[in-house]
Parts: C-alpha cells; structure tokens; sequence
C-alpha cells in the first residue's frame, strides 16, 4: 500500500479540486444496514470514503424484501438486484447486472468478495471491456470446495486487472489459486483514534459465534481462568453455535463469568471495545478481522490466534500476545498473564493506539484512488 506520507497530502489534493472524474461501481452480495459483516461494512467505508474524496460511487447489491430498488445515501448511489437463487437465479441475476452495470456505465467495476456475483461482474467487465477490481475477503478463499477454488482462480483472479488484498497472507493464498496476478494490499481500518476509556475489569470477544471463530476453546480456557481471576467475559456476536455455547457455559457452572450480549454496534461496540481489559480472538483461521483494528484504536491488547493475517497486525509482546490455535490451556494463560500484569496491559494499549494509527479509513481509501488511478493510466 503507498505510504502514509505520500496519502494524506494526495487526499487534501483530491478535496481541494473537488474530485476527480471517476465513476465506480461495487459489486457485493449484502450491504448495511440488512447486512452487516466484515465485507458489507469495508465496502460502505469505501464507498463512503471515495465519495467524500469527489468520486461518483454506486454500490449493486442484493435485495432483501421491503428494501427499495434504488436509493441514494450520503451521495452513494445504491441498485438492489434479486440476489442469485435458485435454479434460475443466477441467469436473472446475470441480466440484471448487466442491465444496471450498462446504466451506470463505470470506469471501474470492483467486486467485493470472491462470490457468484464477482465471477458475473467479471463477464461483464470483460464483456464491454471495464476495468475489474476483485478482492478477496477471507472466507470466500479460506473455507471454499477445490471446485469452487478452481472456479475462483479461473473465472475471477485471473481475469482481474487489480487483485486487492487485506495482507500479505491473502496475497499468497489468492497466488495459489491463479498465477501472474496483479496484487496490491489493501488493509481494513477505522475511521479514527477514540478517547481513551476507563477499563472496567472484563474481557471480551466480539464476533459471529461461528466455529471458526473458536468460541468454544475460549469458554474452555475460562474454566481455568476462573479458578485463580475474578474476571467476567462478555461475549458480542449472534450465530449458530450460540445455544451449544450457552450449555458449555452451564456445564462448567461459570455462568456468572461469562455473559452472551448478543450484537451490539455503533457507540455501543465502541464502548465495549474501550472499556475491556482486553479483546479476545480464538479464530482457528482468519484473514483479517476488522475487531482487531477497532481494538488497536480502543487502547485495547488483544490476545488471538496465531492464524491467517493476525501477526502481520499484532505482534507478539507488543499489542497483545499470540497464541496457537484450539489450545484452551495456553490461551488461558495468557489470559492470567495479562490480567496479572496491568503494567504490561498499559504498554500494550500504548501501543495499540500508535499501531492503529497505520489503519485509518481516510488514508487507506486515499491509497486506493491511487491504485485506481494507476490501473486505469495503463489503458
């Protein structure tokens, strides 16, 4: 990704002349507020970021019942298509996106999330000969069938002009399902630093109670936690292993330690996030959890798994500590360790402050003008 230094002042330039003449159209499965995850929330960040930087942006997306079929919110243009299911539905959804990629008649069509609707807008990029932006968000790589990697690598990375990546690590795994891409690394963010908050003496996890997610080596871990630290473990997130989890927690007879808060978002999250002694993420693979920069930002150590893109953002010792996956022994440990040591949790939240400094949304989507701007002079 170009440097901070060289981003900012590009950013004032872009404010200044009141934008560039630059027309983009997203292509993702969900948006907010219907859908809220990793990738629908990075996508409305740079949606919402290119649009404050002058440049005309329009988001296709999915339409779940009720929500109308075009609106415009803070400048972004928004069409909702049938999403692709069914026997038929990839064929209704193929002609609509044609039909609205034609009206909006970008410069750039970026797919967002390796999915039937990435392979359909690079048809249609290739089709009226578009410059395409795919990237990959994690999972759609991580967790897909060889088929569907095959798919993916031939019918998508390989056709893309720009393939952006969260980290190094997505660099590589995107590089083994297609040869000879053009990559560049475009990391998650935050909008800005918040005010320091009074801790409150609980740890946290936020996320999809997903197996993944490694919720349920964590809820092992405080069953020894619990016998030597009087701590309370708040778990945010909804999903389809929250009743198993609520009965590891009975099992264990620790209900009094752990709390499920269900999801929580905005200033609520926020607040969490600033007030837990630390944030807590198991994960058995990820690429790169946008929880973990929210709680660099918070001054919030984190302590996660040693997988996918996490040590390319905390480093060991510094923000947090690592440590392996599905070890509930050793992730207790750590748990001990920090608890014990508010010194060594008031570094790290030092640290994590100045880390988080690398990944605002501003500077980053300033960054990827830039790649825009770079791919479409080559033309």
């Amino acid at each position: 990704m170009p440097t901070t230094n060289r981003i900012r002042p590009f950013l004032r330039v872009i404010k200044k002349s009141g934008g560039i003449d630059l027309k983009v159209a997203f292509v993702v499965k969900g948006f907010p507020p219907s859908t809220i995850g990793g990738t629908e929330l990075a996508t409305e960040k740079m949606a919402h970021y290119l649009t404050r930087a002058g440049i005309g942006v329009h988001v296709v997306t999915g339409r779940m019942a009720e929500e109308p079929v075009m609106e415009e919110r803070d400048g972004i243009k928004i069409h909702r298509i049938e999403a692709p299911n069914g026997m038929f539905g990839p064929f209704r959804y193929y002609y609509s996106l044609q039909r609205v990629l034609k009206e909006i008649d970008p410069d750039i069509i970026h797919a967002q999330g390796l999915y039937l609707e990435a392979v359909m807008a690079v048809r249609c990029a290739r089709k009226w000969k578009k410059k395409v932006v795919v990237s990959p968000r994690g999972s759609d790589i991580l967790r897909a069938s060889p088929a569907v990697k095959w798919i993916i690598g031939g019918l998508v990375l390989k056709h893309a002009d720009l393939v952006l990546v969260q980290n190094e690590y997505m660099r590589k795994e995107s590089e083994k399902l297609a040869g000879g891409l053009n990559t560049a690394v475009l990391p998650n963010g935050v909008d800005s630093i918040p005010p320091i908050m009074e801790k409150k003496g609980f740890i946290l996890f936020v996320g999809r109670l997903h197996r993944v997610k490694g919720v349920d080596v964590l809820i092992e871990a405080m069953g020894k936690v619990v016998e030597s630290e009087a701590v309370e473990l708040r778990v945010v997130g909804t999903g389809d292993e929250e009743e198993k989890l609520k009965r590891m927690v009975a099992d264990k007879e620790i209900e009094d330690r752990v709390s499920f808060l269900g999801k929580k978002t905005g200033m609520e999250l926020q607040g969490l996030m600033g007030q837990a002694e630390i944030l807590i993420l198991p994960s058995r693979s990820e690429a790169f959890p946008m929880t973990i920069v929210e709680s660099l930002a918070a001054g919030t150590p984190v302590i996660a798994s040693n997988v996918g893109g996490i040590p390319e953002v905390i480093r060991n010792g510094k923000e947090g500590i690592l440590v392996e996956p599905r070890d509930p022994d050793g992730l207790a440990d750590a748990i001990i360790e920090l608890m014990q040591n508010p010194g060594k949790r008031k570094k790290m939240a030092e640290n994590a402050r100045k880390r988080a400094e690398n990944y605002l949304w501003e500077n980053i989507v300033a960054g990827l003008v830039q790649y825009y701007e770079e791919m479409l002079s080559k033309m």
